[in-house]
Order: structure tokens, then sequence, then C-alpha cells
């Protein structure tokens, strides 16, 4: 910095030389001035350099972290089976809950471990318990819980239900595992898990890799190297001398393209592997239909185009698909009449069931403040009968 101290130096002998009032503010005033000037410049020349800082990290972590799109196969993915001894009479209903717990963390999600104790995160899940027994669930398909997560004190969430339900049978699978550099987030590990009373014999999974695909390409951009996991589980489950076929789904958070691939992969998969007898499929679908203030209409921010595509797919493919509430003529204002998603006040939780069953009861549960999404319950009567075609 040879100038800034040249510059010093002539402002020293300006003051030494005036001996008038006025040349010594003056001088002053040119010193100030180039002061100002300098710190300007240093806090600019600290405010690049953490930015550059910054995307550098971005970019290490992006290209260390971030794998190809596609999806994950597993064919026989196991399960586990402790011994509890818990009575299962053979009653006509068969109670299914599909529930995004959204880690038991409470309506307002946060992220950050230091905001909520254990005690007020096991307190949570005693009281999803609590829903499951007064409703008599036999069958539990779960999103969003955390198994080795540091933002919930890495407490295992689907063995802690499993222990409080006394239930021998539980098969899950990871769709959001990863290390995040956020403070009170961390270690990251998300899990889907189907809880059961009766049998599980099989087991098996896709995990999908997606890019987001926001209206915003700075939101796309910020988002790619965290959001990406989506899953399809699939298990086989005996009851009453009859094998289920259950998804449980999350489906794809920042696409309607995804969203729909997911879809149309499942039911390909059902095809495919001889699934479609007693089926059962469950889960956040994170279906954008919302409502604005000029009534019921699909919402476009997300270029969502397809009407009730990804729903229409279930019902198109599948003959005799039924839901817990709407059918395939339903409308968006009859779909979001039952809301299962707290901060828009729409549907995101749907339970879809084939012709195999018939409809008892079914319920959105909104006496629960654990998650922000409520739980979809249905009773289900299987039909003695069953047709021919499958």
């Amino acid at each position: 910095m040879v100038f800034h101290r040249q510059f010093l130096i002539f402002i020293a002998k300006l003051i030494k030389q005036q001996n008038n009032e006025v040349g010594a503010l003056f001088s002053i005033s040119l010193l100030s001035s180039y002061l100002s000037g300098f710190l300007i410049l240093k806090i600019g020349l600290v405010l690049l350099g953490a930015f550059v800082m910054g995307a550098l990290f971005y970019w290490i972590y992006w290209h260390v972290t971030h794998p190809d799109q596609g999806f994950e196969y597993v064919s026989d993915a196991g399960w586990s089976t402790r011994s509890f001894e818990l009575e299962t009479d053979r009653k006509s209903a068969l109670r299914v809950m599909t529930y995004n717990m959204g880690w038991a963390v409470g309506p307002v999600q946060k992220a950050v471990r230091d905001q909520i104790e254990l005690g007020a995160y096991q307190e949570n899940l005693d009281e999803i318990v609590r829903v499951i027994k007064d409703n008599d669930v036999d069958i539990v398909l779960l999103q969003e819980a955390d198994v080795d997560a540091s933002r919930s004190h890495r407490l295992d969430q689907v063995a802690y239900l499993q222990e409080k339900l006394e239930w021998s049978y539980v098969a899950q699978v990871a769709d959001w595992k990863r290390w995040i550099p956020f403070e009170g987030v961390r270690n990251m590990h998300r899990c889907l898990a189907v809880l059961s009373k009766y049998p599980i014999v099989k087991h098996a999974y896709k995990r999908f890799t997606f890019y987001p695909n926001l209206k915003s390409k700075f939101l796309t951009f910020m988002y790619n190297p965290f959001i990406w996991k989506s899953s399809t589980q699939h298990v086989q489950i005996v009851h009453n001398d009859a094998t289920l076929n259950v998804f449980n789904v999350h489906l794809s958070v920042l696409s309607e393209a995804n969203r729909l691939h997911q879809m149309n992969d499942l039911v390909a998969w059902a095809k495919r592997d001889g699934l479609m007898k007693n089926l059962i499929v469950g889960g956040d679908f994170n279906f954008q239909g919302q409502v604005n203030a000029r009534g019921f209409e699909l919402k476009t921010p997300l270029e969502d185009k397809l009407s009730l595509g990804l729903l229409q797919e279930l019902w198109q493919a599948i003959p005799g698909m039924q839901e817990a509430f709407i059918s395939s003529t339903s409308t968006l204002q009859d779909i979001h009449e039952h809301v299962t998603f707290i901060a828009e006040k729409h549907r995101y939780d749907f339970l879809f069931f084939s012709e195999h069953f018939q409809k008892v009861h079914a319920q959105v549960i909104q006496g629960i403040s654990v998650s922000d999404h409520f739980p979809v319950c249905v009773a289900l009567h299987r039909l003695p009968s069953e047709p021919s075609k499958y």
C-alpha cells in the first residue's frame, strides 16, 4: 500500500503547513473521506471473499455428494421381527393408517435440534402411539420418520414406536441419509416405514434421485444439493390367510413431473410383478392442487398442468381402484374438503385400495398436533370373492 502511505504523508505535511483553521478543517475532511473510502473497500473485499468461499464450498459439496438422477431398486430388502405377545384376532375389518409424521417435531417444523428437547419428541411419539391404539389400527404407513438424525437427538423413532406399540413387524427404508452443513441439522437420516400387527413376508423398495424443478431457477439451484431423495416401498403382509400388497410412498416434493414418473413406475411395478391383488397404496403424494382467493383450482408455480394427473394415473391404470374419500370424478374442491396438510389447508395424503376391498369407514384424524400433516385412516373389509381377472 505505497500509495496509502504516501497519501497520509501528504496530508500530514499539509496540516503542518496550514496554520489557519480553514486549512486544518480542509485537511481533516480530506483524510476522513479517504479513510471512509478505504473502509468501504475493505468491507467490500471481505464480503467478496466470503461470497467466493461460500460458492467454492457449495461447488465442492455439490460435486462430492450429488449422484446422477435415477433410482435404486432393492427387491429383497429384509425387515425386522421382534417377539411381542400381542393378540391379533381374525376381525374382518382391516384398519390402515398413513401418516407423514414430520419427524414428530410438531405442526410448525423446526430443523434445529436445540429448539426442541428430546423429551418433547418422546411425548409426540407417545401421542402417535395413542392415536394408533385409540383407532385400533393394524397397519401404519409412515413417512418422514427420523432414525439417526441430529435434529431429533439421534432418537430411533421407528424403534421407539415399535417398542411402545409392541408390534412384531417393521420394514423401513432410508430415503434421505446424508450430512448437511447446517447448525443443528448435521447428520440426516430419515426413512419410510411400515409397522404391522400381522406378519410381513416380503419387502422391496425403489429409492429415486431427482433434481428439483422449480419455477425459480435460483431456488432450483439452492435446493439441488439437499432435497432430491424420494422412495416407494412395497411390503407383503399376511392377514387372515390372504396376502396384502401394500405400497408406502413419499412422492417428490419439488416436481410434478417427478411425482407422475413415480406413480407411473409404481403402476408398472405392480403389474409386472403380479401385485394387483389386495392392493393398498398410501402415503404423502405431495399433491399440488391448492386453494386460492378465486376458489379451487390447480396452482401452477411448479408448472403443474397435468390436472389430477398423478391421481388419475391410479384410477385409469388399475380398474376398480378406490380412495378413502374421493373418486375419479371428484373435483379439486372435493379433494381439499379433507385437509391433511395444515399450513396450506389442502390435501397431500391419500389411501387407495383395489376392488378386492370394501370401505367400512374413513377419517382424517385432526386431533393430533405432532406434525404439519394429519393422518388418514381407513377401515377395509376384504371381499370373500375375488375378481377373476386377477
